[in-house]
């Protein structure tokens, strides 16, 4: 279940080839830090898996769809009014 956070990873590095990202240098070696350090963690959380013979899952509660709903939400709005 670790493909998931590292396809979201492979978007943020992406995100960053977007010319409103590459007009900041600052801001494109923030995203390409954060996103090291996201894959560095995956990877630890990986080996620490294996290594424990356990493994992830994801368990969808009622409280999290209305959480994905209200920051949908929000990202709608600032994505329409951003203009």
């Amino acid at each position: 279940m670790l493909w998931l956070p590292l396809a979201m990873t492979l978007g943020l590095v992406l995100l960053s080839f977007v010319q409103r990202v590459q007009n900041n240098p600052v801001l494109v070696w923030s995203f390409w830090g954060s996103a090291v350090l996201l894959v560095v963690w995956q990877a630890s959380l990986f080996r620490r898996s294996k290594a424990l013979g356990r493994s992830f899952r994801t368990e969808l509660r009622p409280q999290h769809y209305i959480q994905a709903l209200v920051h949908l939400s929000v990202y709608a709005y600032w994505g329409w009014y951003w203009r």
